[in-house]
């Protein structure tokens, strides 16, 4: 496993990991996700957590496959 995936690294380190594999800059994910750039910022510096809905649909514009999707879920803070 990669150590940014690792829990105290967070879902913030996991969703720029999965962002900058891809190649996508924060203004693209953001706009093929539907939420705003400020958002998506504040998600990956752990500011703030996403929604399930808004999570999901960040997750399916970086494609992520199951396993990157399992483990944003269990990054999620309840």
């Amino acid at each position: 496993m990669i150590k940014s995936d690792t829990p105290t690294a967070g879902l913030g380190a996991h969703l720029r990991r999965l962002r900058r594999t891809r190649g996508l800059t924060l203004e693209r994910a953001a706009r093929e996700a539907g939420i705003g750039l400020a958002t998506l910022s504040r998600w990956e510096t752990g500011a703030h957590q996403p929604r399930l809905p808004e999570l999901g649909a960040l997750l399916r514009a970086l494609r992520a496959d199951a396993q990157e999707r399992h483990q944003a879920l269990v990054l999620v803070e309840a």
